[in-house]
């Protein structure tokens, strides 16, 4: 994640104006937020702009071990087939590994 800004990233509310909330990291300013049309308030926004460093590792990693349980279990599946099965068994798909992929490339190739 070297493309981001390190750091914690943490949310304060604007001095000048209570319905903006910062976030920052190290005394830089990431965003402004601001109450939504829709009515919901800046610091809901905020806090998951906050997170995103940390919600972007977890994808990361999350995707990662769910790759490797989807091959355990189907290699598993796979040595318990016998002649006289009638059904192949069901394999799981990597179509959610792929999606956090793609999602993940989305956020990369747009900086």
């Amino acid at each position: 994640m070297s493309e981001f800004t390190k750091g914690e990233w943490v949310t304060s509310a604007s001095e000048e104006y209570p319905s903006e909330v910062e976030v920052n990291c190290d005394g830089w300013n990431i965003c402004l937020v601001h109450d939504d049309a829709d009515g919901v308030p800046s610091h809901v926004n905020a806090r998951l702009i906050a997170a995103a460093p940390e919600l972007y590792s977890a994808l990361e990693s999350t995707s990662r071990e769910l790759e490797w349980c989807i091959d355990y279990i189907n290699n598993h599946m796979r040595k318990n087939i016998s002649a006289s099965d009638l059904q192949p068994p069901d394999y799981y798909d990597h179509q959610t590994c792929h999606e956090n992929q793609v999602l993940l490339e989305k956020i990369k190739s747009e900086m």
